[in-house]
Parts: C-alpha cells; structure tokens; sequence
C-alpha cells in the first residue's frame, strides 16, 4: 500500500492536471473567439446577425473565463488543503476544490457547446467575416 503522502500528492497532481488542461482549451477557444468577435465588429457594414454572432460568441468567452477562474480557485484550495497538512493538520479532500472543479468543468463545457452552435448556426457569418480584408 502506498504512503498516505504519497497518495496526497498523486491525487493533487491529477487535480492540477486535469485543470491545466481545461487551461489550455479555454485560452484557445477564448483566443479564437475573440479574433472572431474582432473581426465581426471591425467590418463596414454590419447586420443584425454579425451583433447576434458577436453577442453569443461574448457569452461563450465569458463562460471560458469563468472556467479560468474556477480552475485557479481550485488550485487554491488543494494548495490551502496541503498547507494544512504540512501543519501537521489531517489531509481530506477539500470540499471546495471538489465544487470548483465541477465548475470549471462546467464552465469549459458550455462555452464550447455555446461556440459550436453558434459556428453550427452562424458559419456564413464567421467565414466572410474571417476572409474579408
């Protein structure tokens, strides 16, 4: 059986991981999302469709940002967690990290699935405003 250190740390590593890597796709979709939403805007003429695509676009990087938060919250608690430990304290899984975990989870999920409806529903739109000069 495994040191209970050791199981703590394996665990904080998996928890930190699996929030780098809901990082790394919420910085993506938030990079592109926003250069779809500076396109739509910057054009010269604008319809009402270009403010709905860039309103639901904006929806969804607010949702990503949200799962950036999350995850940092996250972090922070598993980080009070051990310090706790540290201080000679029990080590439980802190309830906190758990919710926040599911909320960037959360977050990620519907920010994507907002993204592929709009490009599902609006992919005219993204396209000319993507290739016009």
């Amino acid at each position: 059986m495994a040191e209970p250190n050791e199981v703590i740390k394996v665990v904080n590593e998996l928890i930190n991981a699996q929030a780098d890597q809901l990082w790394t796709i919420s910085i993506g979709l938030i990079v592109a999302e926003v250069f779809m939403i500076a396109h739509l805007v910057s054009r010269r003429s604008l319809t009402k469709s270009h403010y709905i695509v860039a309103f639901v676009l904006g929806a969804a990087v607010f949702c990503h940002a949200l799962s950036l938060a999350f995850g940092y919250l996250s972090k922070g608690a598993l980080i009070k967690a051990m310090i706790s430990r540290a201080q000679g304290g029990t080590w439980t899984f802190p309830p906190l990290a758990e919710t926040f975990n599911f909320y960037q989870v959360t977050f990620v999920s519907v920010g994507l699935l907002i993204f592929v409806i709009c490009f599902f529903f609006y992919s005219r739109e993204l396209a000319k405003a993507m290739t016009a000069g």
